[in-house]
């Protein structure tokens, strides 16, 4: 395909990002909206009760324990269903990143930043997509039995996660700001 068929396929490239970036970020936002709805349902046998609190942090083995071993049956079940519905917020929030990824190294026109390996960093939220699918697997899993390896999984997976987020968006506004020093 040459520029001029795609440019009749796509006319407006910016126009395209721009329209999945709102419908991602609506779908993210409602797919939290849910999950927060939740949270009335978690009951716990300890004082006080347990908070599932967004963004996680990464459970120790030790927390794990507590909570397996200190809810009930219900508030395991809506932990299950919130894992469920991250489900759906997952690709809603990690295509967005990486629309925005793609959106920013079309219009920033930056000369080298982008002709380098680093490049590809615009690609990192897939990884994270990936991380927070294996640890929502393995959270899934630790419901029904804990063990250490489950444990161990779900914690490397959830650091990996945020760090490769972290370090997406870090590497974006890094070059948002040389953008704008250099303007």
């Amino acid at each position: 395909m040459n520029n001029i068929e795609i440019d009749f396929i796509f006319p407006c490239t910016n126009c395209l990002l721009l329209t999945a970036m709102f419908i991602l970020l609506a779908g993210a936002l409602i797919t939290t909206a849910m999950m927060s709805a939740t949270t009335a349902f978690i009951v716990s046998t300890d004082t006080p009760p347990i908070a599932i609190k967004m963004p996680e942090r990464p459970l120790t083995y030790t927390q794990l324990e507590t909570l397996f071993y200190h809810t009930s049956a219900v508030t395991k079940m809506t932990i299950r269903t919130r894992l469920r519905i991250d489900f759906w917020f997952m690709p809603c929030a990690y295509l967005f990143l990486l629309c925005l990824g793609f959106y920013i190294k079309l219009n920033a026109a930056f000369n080298d930043s982008w002709n380098t390996p680093l490049s590809y960093i615009v690609y990192l939220p897939l990884l994270s997509w990936l991380f927070d699918l294996i640890e929502n697997i393995t959270a899934i899993k630790i419901l029904d039995e804990l063990t250490h390896t489950n444990a161990k999984v779900m914690y490397i997976s959830s650091i990996l996660k945020w760090l490769t987020v972290f370090v997406f968006i870090g590497f974006l506004l890094a070059l948002l700001v040389t953008k704008t020093i250099e303007s």
